[in-house]
């Protein structure tokens, strides 16, 4: 048994949002979850565990680009 904290911070890496899981709940849906909280950005760095199609299309639809490393099992390249 484990947790999960997700965390939403501005520019200056102060916290803003932060929402505590169970370990098991995958960052996708830690993302959808917080993703109106997410302050408008040119960009949002994240981890690897954020990496797919969808949320990078949700994120360049409002106007950010994603900063995040692809995963191994990626079958696309990265635009």
């Amino acid at each position: 048994m484990n947790s999960k904290l997700h965390v939403v911070c501005d520019e200056g890496g102060k916290p803003l949002v932060m929402m505590l899981t169970e370990g098991q709940m995958s960052d996708h849906r830690g993302a959808r979850l917080m993703f109106r909280a997410l302050p408008k950005a040119k960009t949002l760095i994240a981890d690897k565990g954020f990496d797919s199609d969808a949320f990078r299309a949700a994120l360049k639809a409002r106007g950010t680009e994603p900063c995040i490393p692809p995963t191994r099992s990626r079958k696309n390249p990265l635009n």
